[in-house]
């Protein structure tokens, strides 16, 4: 009985999570400035999600396995000025990036030797 309970609210949260995704403007709503709340939801029905995942370690899981679709990625809200080098800056300061990983890749090829 716990077990179907667990998989009705998975499914239930999962619904919740690609209806929220199945706007077709969200990925413009959540970038304006009075989006915070659209992506408040968005982040709430992926956290509520994650919690019931049964799966001890996802990131190794064989069921990630396969051809994704992108539905949504968080991502930064526009600055007051709108600039070609903001996410370029976002990835160097965002602690993505490190002049040591960035040279040692260099000096070793993109794919290794």
């Amino acid at each position: 009985v716990a077990l179907a309970a667990a998989g009705a609210s998975t499914s239930g949260a999962k619904a919740n999570l690609l209806g929220l995704l199945s706007v077709r403007t969200i990925s413009q709503d959540v970038l304006r400035p009075d989006g915070r709340d659209t992506k408040g939801l968005i982040d709430e029905a992926i956290i509520s999600l994650e919690r019931l995942n049964a799966c001890s370690e996802p990131v190794y899981s064989e069921l990630l396995d396969g051809k994704w679709a992108v539905k949504y990625s968080g991502a930064y809200a526009p600055g007051l000025l709108n600039t070609p080098t903001r996410e370029v800056a976002l990835f160097l300061f965002g602690g993505g990036f490190s002049m040591f990983n960035a040279l040692s890749t260099i000096a070793n090829g993109f794919w290794g030797r």
